[in-house]
This record gives structure tokens, sequence and C-alpha cells, in this order.
């Protein structure tokens, strides 16, 4: 999403929510919704591209996290008083305003920064002693191990990200253009756009290296013309899909729309039925290539039997000289000498044993291995040769999966090749998240969770504990994520609950089997992850440390 387009889409949506309260806010997936009375504003903090639009209707069904329990705790029913675009970078700002119950006013600001690969929503409250806005939660946090310069922490000071240096292409003058590139172009797309802030992607499709400026810039005034045009309803926005980008200039095959909403939606569900085909493909893909590869590896290990088989012969040799020579092999031998009668210089011969076995069993096992090959030899050349016939049709339908592009032919694939999946009865049901456990301590039940895998360890940890809740794991040792629900948010847990969950973190740890295990605890506002690190990593702070005996849950 450009810069251009985010102006424009604030030009005509930045009135339309003021003076108006928040009712709800949760989310789907990556997709945050903000429920106004007027509609609903969504957010999709898609890695890389991030996706803001309206829409007339509110959504009903929403999941929480961490994130939105805070903004739900501060800004729900508060005033949004206006909407802020930054001068030149994709952040909006939703300005509130709150009554507390002791009377006091609180503002509050919601922070999108809509940064294509640094997306993040950010709470904030404006220190009414200093004026600075400082941080109350955030979508992403990010710590001084993720980056030195700006950590986004609860409880911290808010910095903004670094400003854009360059100008903004769209507000310069010829004269201003050329004085920055000169009057040719002598650098590639990637150098030139280093001179400006923001530059329009699309643009891109007229940039050529070597040419006069005034040729790019004759483009640049013309998008200049169709953005008035745009701004008074005379000038459609496209949707070009050879690009796959909005652009004001159209393609071969595209789609137009009169406001910058529809076209953002547009993006939206494009976007997303482009992911659904993209994982669609890519899941009968990976199925295809498992069941090549495991065809592949039983022609292998057939060819591989039919070599041997190839030994028949002497095996059954081998049994009528041991049958000839059984009064000469006692138990425990490795191997025995023997006459090759069948040979006509008669040779000696060293036939081997299995020591653990009685010379009758030595010679009947080697009868039996001829048995086998006799039968086995002809039903393994079929095998090979109609299993190879199946690797051709597999390989065929891998080719004509990856270079399909119709989702119901791919959907109508994936119902053909996997039917099994299809149906309810060899459906299996869905796994419940987590492993739960509930402990009374007097009247209170207190809700304890337990990740089983490194993502889940994630989800539980970072997406569905809250900032209040407490957080265990055994230190030093790899282990599950133990998460104790603190609805009523006190500052100190019963020891018995401190008791279950520790030797609970330490049952499902590395440590299982020792006899006293550190396990640290602390409040998940201090547990975060690092921004790129493995599943199920977390770091933390403020914790305490107790050491317990590994206990399992389930059997209590």
């Amino acid at each position: 999403m450009d810069f251009l387009f985010l102006k424009l889409w604030y030009e005509e949506f930045s009135q339309k929510f003021s003076e108006t309260g928040l009712n709800k806010i949760g989310l789907n997936g990556s997709m945050y919704h903000l429920n106004f009375l007027q509609g609903s504003l969504h957010v999709l903090l898609h890695s890389g591209d991030p996706i803001i639009f309206f829409d007339d209707k509110s959504k009903q069904d929403m999941d929480e996290n961490g994130f939105t329990r805070v903004c739900r705790e501060h800004i729900t029913k508060a005033e949004l008083n206006d909407i802020k675009l930054a001068e030149n970078d994709k952040i909006l700002t939703l300005n509130f305003k709150k009554t507390d119950m002791f009377g006091q006013e609180k503002n509050y600001s919601l922070f999108l920064e809509l940064i294509n690969r640094y997306e993040n929503l950010i709470l904030l409250e404006k220190n009414s002693d200093s004026n600075d806005l400082m941080i109350i939660g955030a979508h992403k946090k990010v710590g001084i191990e993720d980056s030195k310069f700006r950590q986004i922490l609860p409880g911290g000071k808010y910095k903004p990200p670094p400003q854009l240096k360059g100008p903004f292409i769209l507000e310069l003058s010829q004269q201003e253009f050329v004085k920055i590139v000169g009057n040719k172009l002598n650098c590639d797309w990637k150098e030139f756009i280093k001179n400006f802030s923001n530059m329009p992607k699309f643009l891109k499709k007229f940039y050529k290296a070597g040419a006069p400026a005034s040729e790019f810039w004759h483009k640049v005034e013309k998008l200049k013309d169709k953005i008035i045009s745009f701004r008074n309803n005379s000038q459609k926005v496209f949707y070009n899909y050879g690009s796959k980008r909005l652009s004001f200039f159209e393609s071969d095959k595209y789609e137009e729309f009169s406001n910058m909403n529809d076209a953002f939606k547009f993006y939206y569900s494009y976007k997303i039925k482009q992911k659904q085909k993209h994982d669609l493909k890519e899941n009968i893909l990976n199925k295809m290539l498992q069941r090549k590869e495991a065809l592949q590896n039983k022609i292998d290990l057939s060819k591989k039997r039919l070599e041997e088989l190839k030994q028949a012969p002497k095996w059954k040799k081998y049994g009528e000289l041991l049958k000839s020579n059984l009064h000469k092999i006692k138990k425990g031998q490795e191997s025995v000498q023997v006459i090759d009668y069948y040979d006509e210089d008669q040779p000696k011969i060293k036939i081997p044993l299995n020591p653990r076995w009685n010379p009758q069993k030595n010679m009947r096992n080697y009868f039996k291995m001829f048995k086998k090959a006799k039968s086995g030899k002809g039903k393994l050349k079929k095998f090979i040769e109609s299993s190879r016939k199946e690797l051709e049709k597999i390989k065929k339908k891998i080719k004509k999966i990856k270079d399909s592009e119709n989702y119901k032919y791919l959907k109508n694939k994936e119902n053909m090749l996997f039917p099994e999946e299809q149906s309810g009865e060899g459906k299996q049901q869905k796994k419940q998240k987590f492993r739960r456990f509930t402990v009374a301590v007097g009247q209170k039940k207190w809700r304890i969770y337990v990740g089983r895998t490194s993502k889940e360890n994630d989800e539980l940890t970072i997406q569905f504990a809250n900032s209040e809740d407490w957080f265990f794991h055994s230190r030093i040792y790899h282990g599950s994520h133990v998460v104790v629900k603190n609805d009523e948010k006190r500052d100190s847990l019963p020891k018995k609950i401190i008791s279950f969950a520790a030797s609970t973190a330490a049952h499902f740890s590395k440590a299982k089997h020792s006899k006293k295990v550190p396990v640290d605890y602390t409040k998940i506002k201090y547990v975060r992850k690092p921004r790129k690190s493995a599943p199920g990593f977390v770091v933390y702070d403020h914790q305490k440390t107790v050491f317990v005996e590994p206990h399992d849950p389930r059997k209590r």
C-alpha cells in the first residue's frame, strides 16, 4: 500500500469517525477490527503489506489477545476526537479522550504504524505532567535485543520511527526534481528512489535508466493531474492484475474504483484469495511430493531387494550343503567350512551361520530364503513396473498443479486426490489448544494452561495470555510455557498455585526426571518474544525462582 493511496483514503474518511465512541476492538487472525457506531475500521497487519479499510457493517465474531484486552480496558467507550496522518509516513493516529471513575479526563492515542515489514498497533497515554506519550500496550513488542534504536515496551516512552529524509515527489516542482537527479537518469530504479520518500511503486513502470529526466517528470505531472481529477470524482483508481498493485495508470487487465476505500477492500479480498490459492496449492503439492517420495523410496527398496534375490541359487546350495554336513556343525559357530559338491573342482567354501541357532535351524533358514526369493521375484518385478507408471502420473499431476491458477480446479483436485480428508468420518476432530487444569484454593478456582509444542507456547504466551497473567518456565532447561490466568489482577499468587504451576512446568521440561528443578515465574507483561526468534523462544525479567520436584498434573 503506497503512502499516496493511504493519504487519499485518509482524506475520504478522516471526518467519518469524528466525535464517535469506540464500542469494541477484537481480531480475526492478523486482522484487527475497531467497531464504531458508523461501522468497523479494519486493519490487516499482514507481514510486509499492511492494509486498512472501512466497512459499514460491524464485525461481531472476534477473538481477543493481550493487546485487545488492554485496549478494551482503556479506550472502549472512549470518544474519538480525530484521526491524523503523519506528514510523510504511513502512520495514522486515532486520538481518544475518556473520563475515568474519578472524573479526570484521560487522553489516549492509538498509533497505526502501517509501515511495510514493521507494521504495529501501539496504545499510548499522554503524561499530564510532561506531555510525553507513554506506551500502555502494543500488538508487537520490541525489546533492545530486537532494536537498539527503538524499543516498544509497556511503560516506556514512545519514540517514533526514523523520519524519512527524502522529499515526496508529488510535492516537488520540475526544477526541484532536476536539481536532485540531474537532467539524465543515470542510475537504476533502486538507486533512484533513495533520493525520495514514499515513491509510488507503480511509477517504476515508466522509469528508464539513461533516459532524460524530463520524460519521467512528464509522467509525474500526468499523475498529479489524475490525482486532482480523482479528488473531483472524475478519475478512477485501478488494481492491475499483472503488477498486483494499485495504480492511477491502467494496464491490460484491471479493476477500477471511484474511491480508495473500495479499492482497499478489493485489494484486501484479492490478496486473501491469492493467499488461499497459494496455501491450497502448497498443501496439494506437499502431499503429492510426499507421495512421490514415498513411492520412489518403495521402488528403490524393491530394486535393492530384487538385486538381493539374485543370490537365491546360492542360498539353496548353502541349504543342501548344510544338510549333508549337519554332523560337523555345533551351535554357537559363526561359520562352517565344507566341500562344495556342486563345483567340479570341489573347493572348500565358507558358509555363514547364526551362532544363536542350532544346525537344523540354520539349514531351514537358507531353504526358506530360497523359497521366498523364488515366489517374490515375480511380484517385485510387477510392483516396480506398476509403481514406475504411478510415479510418472504423479509427476504429471505435480506439473499441472504447479501451472494452475484456477482455485476451483485446485479445490476439486484436493477433493479427488485426498477424499479421506474431506469426509466427516475420516476427518479427525480439531485438537484442543493447550492443556488446561483447574486448581481450587478456597472458593477461587484458578485456570492453568500448558503449551504442548513450540508453536502452542508462542500462541499461549504471546496471543492468549493477558498482561497480568502469570508465566512459569523451567530455568535453563527447555520446556513448556505454563500460564496461570489472573483475571483479578492479583500482585501475588497463593503458595498452592505457585507450587502446582512450577511442578507442572518442571514435569513438561527436559528436567522431568530430576529431583529439584529451578522454575522461574513472572507476569506476562515482562515476557517478550525477540523478532525472528525460534518458535517458543521468549525472554523475560522481574522473575522469581522456586525449586520444585516435577509432578504430572494429570495424576493428581
